[in-house]
């Protein structure tokens, strides 16, 4: 985990998968800025039939904002 998120957001990111393992969430959507991106973070809870945590899910969304677009 350590490896895949900068140091100054990993406390961020661990108290989320802490909150997913014990169910104070199911899951969790943040958006975040670099450079000239925009990055929207989303993670999911997984849990069996039995409501045991198996993991959770992570999707990763990238957003440009193209120099060819203009406000009309």
């Amino acid at each position: 985990m350590a490896n895949c998120h900068p140091p100054k957001s990993l406390r961020k990111v661990m108290t989320v998968i802490r909150d997913l393992k014990t169910g104070i969430r199911t899951s969790e959507s943040m958006w975040f800025k670099k450079k000239d991106q925009y990055i929207h973070l989303t993670y999911k809870a997984i849990f069996n039939k039995e409501g045991e945590f198996l993991g959770y899910w992570n999707m990763s969304k990238i957003f440009s904002i193209s120099s060819n677009c203009q406000a009309r």
